[in-house]
This record gives C-alpha cells, sequence and structure tokens, in this order.
C-alpha cells in the first residue's frame, strides 16, 4: 500500500494554485481521499474503489460534491 497524489491547478485571477489530492490504500481494500475541487471525472476514476470521502477542513470542501457524486457509496467525513 502506498500513498498516491492527483494533481490539478485552481486558476484565480493573478495566479494558478497547484491542488493536490491525497488517495490513501487502507486495510481490507477501502481507498479514502481528501479530493481537491479542480479533479476531473478521470482523475477521480484513477483513484479506485473509494470507500471513504474526507475534507480536510470546514474550509476545504469544495472536492467534495464531485468526489460524492463519483462514489455513492463512499462515506463523507
Amino acid at each position: 500500500m502506498s500513498l498516491v497524489f492527483l494533481e490539478s491547478v485552481k486558476k484565480m485571477p493573478l495566479v494558478a494554485l497547484p491542488v493536490r489530492t491525497a488517495v490513501v490504500p487502507l486495510a481490507d481494500a477501502r481507498v479514502m481521499i481528501s479530493p481537491g475541487s479542480q479533479l476531473t471525472p478521470a482523475q477521480l476514476a484513477s483513484a479506485g474503489a473509494v470507500t471513504d470521502i474526507v475534507a480536510p477542513s470546514l474550509l476545504h470542501t469544495a472536492g467534495m460534491p464531485g468526489a460524492a457524486r463519483a462514489f455513492p457509496k463512499a462515506r463523507l467525513w
């Protein structure tokens, strides 16, 4: 089991900010992600069979709706 990162970019008016999503393989064939806001459907699909979606903080939840649509059976944290 190894940690994987998915990279994306959030374009702002004056700068492009890098956004990193962590894909964390867990025991018992579970996979957790902390989704970035700019992930494409293909990037989400590359994460595998995600079972848990975690918001890193209450201020960083923009990627949660897209991830929840991509993985409707996953638990949201």
